[in-house]
């Protein structure tokens, strides 16, 4: 007489056979815990014996009621995945929002930060009155500002600063590989003093991108500059050097 036995599997691999429910929820802390049916069994002979004393125990029934549950519900606490998505998939939208609100006032040069940057008092700034406008037509947007003082809202100066050095650096990457595709191009460079009268070297780029359609053939070529930025020099010895 057979019995099947869907608790029970097999490695072809180490040739051993293993008690899936107790690999995957045994309490390894309790106090009659054996390892046998998680480390693996290879003793054919006893086998049969092996397996009915194995299915007595508290151990094992209790991983097959969690492991069922498991295989059910497809996590042990479904309530508490779901809410980790949601509140993963909120964070994203905030983010994503605040990265859009970020290039809108920097690629207009407008101003960020105001006198008081304290939400619904007026004054705040570019940055959080375009949050406060459009909190009144996004409900993501609306349920950020009605959270608790306190609570994180990534709002602060802090972190725009931080997205606008990021975004910075994506543009420079971006633009460094245009300059190391172009066929042609020149550097124009020249110090000058800030106000603490610190040397600076400025670096400005011109290079061809050549366009083309969509047969891949080339229709024209044009011009870019871009500046990328300031680097502070150094004289040693009568040598400039770029730090």
């Amino acid at each position: 007489m057979k019995f099947p036995r869907s608790w029970m599997c097999y490695s072809p691999k180490l040739d051993c056979c293993y008690c899936e429910p107790c690999w995957l929820f045994a309490n390894r802390k309790a106090p009659f815990y054996n390892n046998a049916w998680v480390n693996g069994i290879k003793d054919w002979k006893h086998l049969s014996t092996k397996i009915e004393r194995h299915e007595s125990t508290q151990i094992h029934l209790g991983a097959c009621v969690v492991y069922e549950q498991w295989k059910t519900n497809g996590t042990i606490d479904t309530d508490m995945e779901r809410n980790v998505r949601n509140a993963a998939q909120f964070w994203r939208q905030v983010v994503e929002r605040i990265v859009n609100v970020t290039l809108t006032l920097a690629s207009s040069n407008l101003a960020f930060r105001g006198h008081r940057e304290v939400l619904g008092q007026g004054k705040a700034g570019n940055f959080l009155s375009i949050i406060e406008l459009l909190a009144r037509y996004d409900p993501v947007l609306k349920e950020l500002i009605n959270r608790p003082e306190g609570s994180v809202k990534y709002l602060s100066h802090q972190i725009q600063d931080e997205i606008i050095y990021i975004l910075s650096q994506r543009v420079k990457a971006d633009i460094i590989d245009e300059i190391n595709e172009a066929p042609f191009y020149s550097v124009i460079m020249d110090t000058t003093q800030d106000v603490s009268k610190i040397d600076q070297l400025s670096q400005v780029y011109r290079y061809i991108t050549v366009v083309k359609n969509d047969m891949d053939i080339a229709t024209d070529i044009q011009i870019n500059e871009v500046f990328l930025g300031f680097e502070v020099t150094e004289v040693n010895d009568g040598h400039c050097s770029v730090s």
